[in-house]
């Protein structure tokens, strides 16, 4: 990996403690969730579209 890529293991926060990930995904400026802004997730269907600022 490079050293200036950061990879976060979401699914490894999500199981350790699923709290703890909605917090790091929390935009505090707008009190929303931060949007995914990718379709890496979309397979996964709704709130998981690029645009949605939710977990589903």
């Amino acid at each position: 990996m490079d050293k200036n890529q950061i990879d976060i293991k979401e699914n490894y926060l999500f199981c350790r403690d699923h709290e703890l990930l909605a917090i790091l995904l929390k935009d505090h400026s707008s009190g929303k969730n931060i949007i995914w802004a990718t379709d890496n997730y979309a397979h996964k269907g709704v709130g998981f579209q690029w645009h949605d600022d939710k977990m589903a």
